[in-house]
């Protein structure tokens, strides 16, 4: 109980920070993932063939979960080269605002990740059993991610590493 009321809690204040227009505090965001959740919890009581259902929602967390991750970490350490602006989430119009709030580069990648990651799983299954996908996808995702935001310069530009003085 107390693991998964973190996780709940957890999930509760990521969305309040990725739609903080909402307006919705905290507790009935709280019961808004609970009552998500709940019904998944109870899927094994009614469920025949579980164990696939499981596998097949392992799958698919990994095949958006790996390239998610692996466009955040080259975004800051190669692309920012571990410098973000202060503002980094906090300016709609600032400098990592994109396309009107969306990284339309990034979710292309992301969505390709993920193809990518359901083609190694599901059309080459023997590939997979020999190299986990995860390790093709997250190095393709990588380079192209690179590839379309390019670098930025070392220097010649007031920026702050995310673990200082904040």
């Amino acid at each position: 109980v107390a693991t998964n009321a973190g996780n709940l809690t957890a999930s509760a204040l990521a969305i309040t920070n990725l739609a903080p227009r909402l307006g919705l505090g905290l507790r009935p965001i709280i019961g808004i993932v609970s009552a998500g959740v709940v019904p998944v919890a109870l899927l094994p009581l009614v469920a025949t063939g579980f164990e696939a259902t499981y596998i097949a929602w392992l799958d698919l967390l990994g095949a958006v979960v790996v390239p998610l991750w692996v466009i955040v970490l080259t975004d800051y350490f190669w692309v920012r080269r571990g410098r973000y602006e202060p503002d980094l989430f906090q300016q709609a119009g600032g400098r990592y605002w994109y396309g009107g709030g969306w990284n339309w580069k990034a979710i292309a990648c992301l969505v390709g990740g993920a193809l990518a990651y359901a083609v190694l799983a599901y059309v080459f299954p023997d590939v997979r059993e020999v190299v986990p996908a995860s390790l093709p996808v997250g190095v393709g995702v990588a380079l192209v991610y690179a590839a379309l935001m390019g670098r930025e310069p070392a220097t010649d530009r007031k920026s702050t590493r995310l673990n200082s003085s904040h």
